[in-house]
């Protein structure tokens, strides 16, 4: 079923909130939804529109929420996303988009589901996996967030700027099992760059981000060793590095793990 086209009735000032998420509507994203001064949430995800992402967001637009998980969209990262100051939630897994990652991402000082939970799973991303982001990962590395308090914490679900209510919802695939978050933990903080194209080693980086419960690199085209950093994360509870080109022996810093209950290396 082919809805949304490119027609003035979609541009409209007082528009702030566009939930279309869990329907068949196919076709191209219109351009005039990326530009609209008033829009704060763009939901997308599940459907399958094609083409690429909107390229013409503007300076002063105040989007928050991007979320096209489970399209069918290609091509690249638009550099104006880089003007989206107030984004607090991306989400692009799932798609076919290809490109290297963007170092320009973390200019987005307000970022938080690509922060905690860092999908871009199910695309065309190529090149090295991007250590810059490694490095940088202050969420993943804050282990208060994932002990202590047995209480559940969730990332906001009503937004500072707004009157109403909107709850963001993130799809998580770890143990084995692909599960969808109607509200999203912070406790359950994440990484899933599989099924793309990156190549080159595993970073020695990632054995910083002490916070993180799950990571999923399988189906990509690493080499190298597996890093002895990994075994430094000790509430991670999933590891999935299989369908990669890893050489090496399992590095024996695996046995600190005693949260890890699924290990997949084939």
């Amino acid at each position: 079923m082919k809805v949304l086209s490119e027609t003035p009735n979609l541009k409209r000032p007082s528009l702030e909130f566009l939930n279309l998420e869990y329907n068949n509507l196919t076709g191209i994203i219109p351009q005039c939804l990326s530009d609209s001064p008033s829009l704060r949430v763009l939901n997308l995800q599940i459907n399958t529109f094609h083409g690429t992402l909107p390229s013409n967001f503007s300076k002063d637009n105040g989007i928050d929420t991007l979320n096209f998980y489970g399209n069918k969209l290609e091509g690249h990262f638009p550099k104006s996303l880089s003007r989206c100051k107030n984004l607090e939630y991306l989400n692009l897994g799932n798609n076919k988009i290809e490109d290297n990652f963007s170092d320009w991402l973390l200019t987005l000082q307000y970022l938080e589901v690509l922060v905690n939970h860092f999908d871009i799973s199910g695309n065309n991303f190529s090149g090295f996996l991007p250590k810059a982001y490694l490095k940088n990962y202050e969420a993943m590395k804050d282990v208060t967030q994932v002990v202590g308090d047995n209480s559940l914490q969730y990332l906001p679900e009503s937004y500072r700027i707004y009157r109403s209510k909107y709850s963001n919802s993130v799809t998580v695939a770890t143990k084995g099992t692909k599960m969808t978050l109607v509200k999203i933990p912070k406790k359950f903080v994440s990484i899933d760059m599989s099924r793309n194209k990156f190549e080159g080693e595993i970073p020695n980086a990632i054995g910083e981000l002490h916070a993180l419960k799950g990571i999923n690199l399988s189906h990509n085209r690493l080499t190298g060793h597996i890093p002895q950093s990994i075994g430094k994360l000790t509430y991670l509870e999933s590891l999935n590095l299989s369908s990669n080109m890893l050489t090496g022996v399992i590095p024996s810093e695996l046995t600190n793990m005693n949260s890890l209950e699924v290990l997949n290396i084939f």
